[in-house]
């Protein structure tokens, strides 16, 4: 999850679910407030994507440990693994003393605790909402909430599609053919709106 600013001044969340594997946003949904609800629309959305039962790795907020989500696991929809990253924010509220880990351990929940203010330890997710905001963000001034959205389905199809990742083998989330010399010159197709492209090879 990551907090987005609007012209106005305004914020809206982005909460996204991320595959570790293949990089790929399984699911995403942007909101005004953080909510249980939509924690759980995307849980179900990202495990319809999935051939198998996912294990969420997810901080402890009440929008991911909530009796919505707890059903999803009972219901063998998703699995949970919890990283508590901003112990110093969150030690203030109940949820998160003795009460909340003897609840943790009751539910067979595995707790993944990462040092204080070291998102480096949840590495995927923070690398994917980095390179949204370097890549996408920093550039554009986003209007309102249906602009960001417009702006978020075009940056993540090109995302998807055509941004290579070293991890993949220079490869796409969603795998590219290889072409030959003999298919033509390369080309260069605008996406984002011309903030990126796509290199192919077309026949004169």
């Amino acid at each position: 999850m990551t907090v987005i600013r609007l012209l106005d001044d305004t914020k809206c969340y982005l909460h996204a679910v991320i595959d570790n594997f293949s990089r790929r946003i399984l699911s995403w949904r942007l909101a005004r407030r953080l909510t249980p609800a939509t924690t759980c629309e995307i849980l179900k959305e990202a495990g319809k994507n999935l051939d198998q039962t996912p294990t969420v790795v997810a901080d402890s907020g009440v929008e991911n440990v909530n009796a919505g989500v707890d059903q999803l696991m009972a219901d063998g929809v998703v699995r949970r693994v919890l990283a508590q990253v901003e112990v110093s924010f969150r030690d203030r509220d109940k949820i998160y003393g003795a009460d909340f880990v003897r609840r943790v351990r009751a539910m067979g929940i595995e707790q993944v605790l990462t040092s204080p203010r070291s998102p480096w330890q949840n590495p995927y997710c923070e690398r994917v909402i980095g390179t949204l905001r370097r890549e996408c963000l920093d550039h554009v001034i986003v209007l309102g909430e249906q602009h960001l959205r417009r702006i978020l389905r075009r940056y993540l199809e090109y995302y998807h599609g055509s941004r290579t990742h070293l991890a993949l083998g220079k490869d796409a989330p969603e795998p590219r053919e290889r072409e030959s010399t003999d298919e033509g010159k390369v080309i260069a197709l605008p996406m984002v709106g011309g903030l990126h492209h796509r290199y192919t090879r077309r026949a004169a």
